[in-house]
């Protein structure tokens, strides 16, 4: 479910409770909504380390990291997400292989 939020004069939006709701702007509707998927998302994140590719990192794998690429798929294998900040250019096709 989504719940209601409100927006503060300071622009912080926050999850709202049932006496904010009376005295404060809403964005969206006031009452939790279901969440519709049409499609389920699938994520994964892999880094790039020298030659190797490492599916699902921890935070040890990730500090030493040359790249790091997130994908969001759908059930359909539709590309939802595509996530990759700054590091090294996913270099030759064989690589990714």
């Amino acid at each position: 479910e989504i719940p209601p939020v409100s927006l503060s004069d300071e622009g912080r939006i926050t999850v709202a409770s049932a006496e904010l709701l009376e005295h404060t702007e809403v964005v969206g509707s006031k009452e939790k909504r279901k969440l519709q998927l049409g499609e389920i998302p699938l994520s994964l994140t892999c880094v790039l380390h020298k030659k190797y590719i490492l599916a699902d990192p921890n935070a040890e794998e990730e500090s030493i990291m040359d790249t790091l690429v997130t994908i969001v798929l759908d059930t359909s294998s539709r590309l939802l997400f595509l996530y990759k900040p700054g590091g090294l250019f996913l270099a030759n096709s064989s690589m990714l292989q």
